[in-house]
């Protein structure tokens, strides 16, 4: 499962911090290392087409073509099927188990937030869930973007998922449920509750002989 996301998140970098001249030199010494074209232990050809830029993304200005990301996460090749395991994996498991630390139900897009990351890039490589498979995107929402729309995706990388998720039918169907203006509002002003709160509460430790050892 981590396998998979991690090639996807190389894939989403690749785009976003390498333009043209980096990704040719990456070529050029790839195949110096590699030796022959024609060696046995040289997989040259997959990664020039891994490295073509031919889909029409642009850095500057960010342009999204259509079909970007899932077209060029085709190139990979990995099996529908085996990813469609993995993402019911994902559906139906807490896999870091997290739950135990977030006990309360409003703590749920929080405990499932990492994986929350690995679905939003495994969704790329089997696109036909995003596009068509309305009862499980909104299964997938509901339970890890029920209120969590801008997601971490990797090391401070973030991801805003009504704009991210707008080309997709399905996908922005069972985004917009959760979009209701009001229920928005509420849940702003409670976290804004919550935290007042939580200062006052870490003020009372931020005090000199507090936090020792002992109290610890």
């Amino acid at each position: 499962t981590e396998a998979v996301y991690l090639f996807g998140v190389m894939l989403i970098i690749l785009d976003l911090k390498y333009d043209g001249a980096a990704r040719e030199r990456m070529i050029v010494a790839y195949f110096r290392y590699s030796g022959k074209r024609n060696a046995l232990d040289s997989n040259i050809d997959e990664v020039g087409k891994l490295l073509a830029r031919n889909d029409g993304f642009s850095l500057q200005p960010y342009k999204r073509p259509l079909g970007y990301p899932e077209n060029y996460f085709r190139r990979i090749g990995f099996r529908e099927d085996v990813i469609g395991i993995i993402i019911g994996r994902l559906r139906s498991d807490d896999i870091y188990n997290q739950k135990k630390a977030y006990t309360e139900l409003e703590h749920q897009t929080a405990a499932y937030a990492t994986q929350a990351a690995m679905l939003y890039v495994l969704l790329y490589f089997y696109p036909d869930v995003l596009h068509n498979k309305q009862a499980i995107m909104r299964e997938i929402v509901d339970k890890h973007f029920a209120d969590n729309w801008v997601i971490n995706l990797y090391m401070g990388m973030t991801v805003n998922l009504i704009d991210a998720w707008e080309p997709y039918k399905a996908a922005k169907a069972a985004l917009n449920n959760t979009l209701d203006l009001q229920a928005v509002k509420s849940r702003c002003q409670m976290i804004h509750d919550k935290i007042g709160k939580l200062n006052k509460q870490v003020e009372q430790y931020l005090i000199e002989g507090v936090l020792i050892e002992e109290y610890v």
